[in-house]
C-alpha cells in the first residue's frame, strides 16, 4: 500500500499497530513480517520499559515507539493512533503480540468496512483459537440476554463488542467516539470503547469471512458448553474492578449491566470451581471488589496477590 498520506478520493491508508508487552523475539518478528505486506505503515508499540530494546532484525523495518512506562493496552492504542492520525493514516487495524493474521486479513476487512457503508466504526475477524482450532462464537447486541451465535460463512454480522486484536477502525470514527479509556488499562478496554460507539448510534461488526487465529488466556476451560479463557490469578483483580468501574458509566444500558452483572457471577462461579490457585485467585477478586468500589483505575498496584 501507498504510505503517503491519503488525499480526497485516494486510496485508504492503513496503519497497523501492534502493543506488546516482554513478547517473544520470533513470534513478533513473523507477526511484523506478515502485516507488512498488508499496510502503510507498521507501528509497535513497546510497552516493555526496562527490558533490552528489540532487535531491529525482529522490527523488520516497522516504527518502534518504546513507552517510558507500561501503559497497558489503551495507552498503547492511543499512542498508535496519535502517530497515525499525525501521518495522515485513514484507518487503523490493531494487533496484541500473539495474533496470527493470514496473508489478506487486511484486504477482506477494508473491502467488508467499505461494504458497510456508514455507521461503522470497526470490524474484526472471526477468531479461531491457535489452541484448539475452534472458531470463537460472536456475541450479537445485547439488551439484556446474551446470545452467543456461530459466525455464518460470509457477510458481517452486528455485534456487542470486538476485541483490539485484529480489529479495522476509520480514523474518522476514533475521532467521533474518542481515544480508548486509560482508566482500565487493560482488561475491557475494547468493551468500553465499543459500547460508547455503540452508545453514538454507531455500530460494530465482525466480518465472517475475514478470518485470524488469536489465543486468548493462558488456557482454556469448556463448562456447560461455553468456553472460558483462564489468565493468571492477578488478572481476575483488573477483570473484577473494570466491570465495576465500567457499571458507572452512565451511558451503559441498564439492561446491558443486569447481563453482565450474571455473567460476572457466571464466571467467578467457574473459577472457583475449575480453575487452580483459587485461594490467591479469591484474594485478588477481593481487592479488585474493593477498588473498583473506591473508583480506583490504572495498572495492577503493586503487592497484589
Amino acid at each position: 500500500m501507498d504510505a503517503t498520506r491519503a488525499r480526497p478520493g485516494s486510496d485508504p491508508v492503513v496503519w497497523s499497530s501492534i502493543v506488546c508487552f516482554h513478547p517473544d523475539p520470533a513470534a513478533l518478528a513473523a507477526l511484523v513480517t506478515a502485516l507488512a505486506p498488508q499496510v502503510a505503515r507498521v507501528v509497535v508499540i513497546d510497552n516493555s520499559p526496562g527490558e533490552p530494546a528489540l532487535d531491529p532484525a525482529t522490527l523488520g523495518g516497522a516504527m518502534h515507539v518504546r513507552m517510558p512506562s507500561n501503559t497497558g493496552t489503551a495507552g498503547g492504542l492511543n499512542e498508535a493512533w496519535r502517530r497515525a492520525l499525525a501521518a495522515g493514516a485513514t484507518h487503523l487495524v490493531s494487533f496484541d503480540q500473539d495474533s496470527r493474521p493470514d496473508s489478506e486479513l487486511v484486504r477482506c476487512l477494508l473491502e467488508e468496512f467499505a461494504a458497510a457503508g456508514p455507521g461503522l466504526a470497526a470490524i474484526g475477524p472471526v477468531w479461531r483459537d491457535s489452541r484448539s482450532g475452534v472458531a470463537l462464537r460472536v456475541l450479537r447486541p445485547v439488551r439484556f440476554v446474551r446470545r452467543h451465535v456461530a459466525a455464518p460463512p460470509a457477510g458481517r454480522v452486528e455485534v456487542d463488542h470486538i476485541i483490539t486484536s485484529g480489529c479495522l477502525t476509520s480514523a474518522q470514527a476514533f475521532r467521533q467516539v474518542g481515544p480508548f479509556d486509560d482508566a482500565l488499562f487493560l482488561d475491557y478496554v475494547d468493551v468500553e470503547w465499543s459500547l460508547r460507539a455503540r452508545a453514538q448510534g454507531l455500530s460494530v461488526a465482525v466480518a465472517a469471512g475475514c478470518r485470524m487465529q488469536h489465543t486468548i488466556g493462558d488456557r482454556v476451560i469448556s463448562i456447560w458448553g461455553r468456553q472460558l479463557s483462564l489468565h493468571q490469578p492477578a488478572r481476575s483483580y483488573l477483570q473484577v474492578r473494570n466491570h465495576l468501574l465500567l457499571w458507572r458509566r452512565k451511558w451503559i444500558p441498564r439492561g446491558w449491566l443486569l447481563s453482565d452483572l450474571f455473567q460476572v457471577v457466571f464466571k467467578l462461579g467457574a473459577l472457583f470451581l475449575l480453575a487452580p490457585l483459587r485461594r490467591q485467585r479469591l484474594r485478588c477478586v477481593i481487592a479488585g471488589i474493593r477498588d473498583g468500589l473506591r473508583g480506583r483505575s490504572g495498572p495492577i498496584p503493586a503487592g497484589t496477590p
